[in-house]
């Protein structure tokens, strides 16, 4: 198979490596924009009443906490999606993924030797499109996740075939993959 570069994938080569990186959907963060305002304005009214009113208990400053916690989690995750690339960078020896310029989960470092299989499988998600991910088989058969979250399986599979032909690894049918 010899997939194409998707849509929104650059991909750049030098001597013995290439980088694959793209942006992250933009889209995505107008909305958690959106809520971590409502969410954080309603945050602002509870501790200003409760200050305000002076005779606030113990329990009206830590209950919403947790509340605290999402409300500032929640626009630093809509900022990612604004700015964040991914790059899976390929050498020789490893390979990364990373996102940035902030950081996220999902980061991961692979040595090339401990690679036996890469390969794709589409995540089901309850009410939503599936998305996909790119899998690795390590010499101790365990399986780790490259990168996921791809909205499209050609995505995916252009990643799996990049890097199987640079470090010439052969195809091989792994139970559960993309068809």
């Amino acid at each position: 198979m010899n997939v194409g570069l998707p849509e929104r994938f650059e991909i750049d080569e030098q001597g013995g490596a290439f980088r694959i990186h793209w942006k992250w959907p933009k889209l995505i963060a107008v909305p958690l924009v959106l809520f971590s305002l409502a969410w954080d304005s309603f945050l602002l009214f509870w501790y200003y009443g409760a200050a305000r009113r002076g005779d606030a208990s113990l329990v009206e400053w830590l209950f919403p906490l947790g509340h605290v916690a999402v409300g500032l989690i929640l626009p630093y995750v809509a900022i990612a999606f604004w700015v964040n690339r991914t790059f899976v960078e390929v050498s020789g020896a490893e390979i990364a993924v990373t996102h940035r310029p902030l950081p996220f989960p999902g980061n991961r470092r692979l040595q090339v030797m401990d690679l036996r299989q890469l390969f794709c499988v589409e995540r089901a998600r309850r009410k939503e499109s599936p998305t996909y991910a790119v899998m690795a088989r390590l010499a101790s058969g365990r399986e780790v996740t490259l990168i996921s979250g791809l909205t499209h399986d050609r995505e995916a599979r252009f990643i799996e075939e990049r890097i199987e032909r640079r470090l010439g690894l052969g195809n091989q049918p792994v139970s559960g993959e993309l068809p």
